[in-house]
This record gives C-alpha cells, sequence and structure tokens, in this order.
C-alpha cells in the first residue's frame, strides 16, 4: 500500500466524514464523487462551500457539464 493510501486510510486529521445513508440513495459513482467532493470543500462550521463547476470537474475527472447535471443544475 502506498504512503498515501496509508495516511489517507489511517484516520489521519485531514479526512471528512460522510453519512452512512448515502449508499443508500442509489446515486450514480459520479454523482457520489461529486457529493464526496463538496463535503470536503464544506466549511464545517457554516456547512457552506462555493467551489465552481470546473473546480468540481477537475478534482473529479469530469467535465464542467457532467458535473452540472450530477449536481442536477
Amino acid at each position: 500500500m502506498s504512503n498515501f493510501l496509508r495516511s489517507s486510510c489511517s484516520g489521519a486529521m485531514n479526512s471528512f466524514p460522510l453519512p452512512n445513508a448515502i449508499f443508500s440513495l442509489g446515486l450514480s459513482a459520479g454523482e457520489l464523487a461529486v457529493y464526496a467532493y463538496l463535503m470536503y470543500c464544506e466549511d464545517r462550521k457554516s456547512h457552506q462551500c462555493w467551489p465552481s463547476y470546473k473546480t468540481i470537474g477537475r478534482a473529479v475527472g469530469m467535465s464542467e457539464n457532467t458535473v452540472r447535471i450530477c449536481a442536477g443544475a
């Protein structure tokens, strides 16, 4: 296992929670990736985040238009 995977799977402080119920919603892989990235970007105090569709797309390997579809925009 690479050092990156070890540190990201070891419960290090640079992580974020995903609710268990997310897996029972029937989301596609793309929708799940967008949701996870938004959770990653979220301000934990205000529960807000404002990345652009372009930024999300770069982070999850999708086009801006695909992100718009996954985000339900």
